[in-house]
């Protein structure tokens, strides 16, 4: 009898040691837990190393790709001469200065005088220009730095045996200066007075030239010392 009460007792005991592997009826055992934390870190790992490297790739690819080189760098820097201060008489006509960008010279002699001649009417374009500088005690003096001028055309109509009609534009930079009036001729000079801009504005002072006149081409020349003389084509 007590034998049969001992087995009994081994028995459950039996029972609970089972019971506190496997769980209560569970066919799983415990250890079913650890597996799943793996499973979870593995999936984890490679999730985030996939996706971060691919999209850190594209990212980088697109911001190459984003910042091309700038444009127009070169048509800017392509103008004529530097300007210097505003423009002036807007208004006053719209020639345009399609003449060649002319680099004024400088000589250390004197210069030349108005020849005359016969003032034709048509379109003048600047095609040089020099700046004579004069003598010193007989010697010529230091040639200064040549320097550009930009464009220049003028338009000359209703020319008379006295006078003509004139429109001028003055293109250096981005500045850009206009007149419009009339020019009397005296022999072999011309005095230019324009009506535009108006007289006492700025632009708006007559200036007197010297004029040489020949067939297609036309010479202004300046009095004084230095003497600018400037050399037009007619078109």
């Amino acid at each position: 009898m007590n034998l049969s009460v001992t087995s009994r007792i081994l028995f459950a005991g039996l029972v609970a040691g089972l019971a506190s592997v496997y769980g209560c009826g569970g066919g799983k055992p415990l250890a079913s837990g650890p597996l799943g934390g793996g499973g979870g870190a593995s999936d984890g790992a490679a999730g985030s190393t996939s996706d971060g490297a691919a999209g850190s790739a594209i990212t980088g690819a697109g911001g190459a790709a984003g910042n091309p080189p700038p444009t127009g760098g070169t048509g800017g820097s392509t103008g004529c001469g530097v300007a210097v201060g505003p423009g002036t008489g807007s208004g006053c006509n719209t020639v345009v200065a399609a003449g060649p960008c002319v680099t004024q010279k400088t000589i250390g002699v004197t210069g030349p005088f108005g020849g005359g001649g016969v003032v034709a009417a048509g379109t003048y374009e600047l095609t040089s220009s020099t700046l004579y500088l004069g003598m010193s005690d007989g010697s010529p003096r230091d040639a200064g730095t040549d320097h550009v001028v930009g464009k220049k055309t003028i338009v000359i109509s209703n020319v008379t045996a006295s006078s003509f009609t004139y429109d001028e534009v003055d293109v250096l930079g981005d500045r850009t200066d206009r007149s419009h009036g009339t020019a009397t001729i005296s022999v072999s000079f011309v005095t230019f007075t324009p009506t535009c801009p108006a007289p006492g504005t700025p632009g708006g002072g007559s200036r007197m030239v010297g004029v040489s006149a020949f067939d297609t081409t036309l010479a202004l020349e300046s009095e004084g010392v230095p003497e600018l003389v400037e050399g037009y084509s007619r078109i």
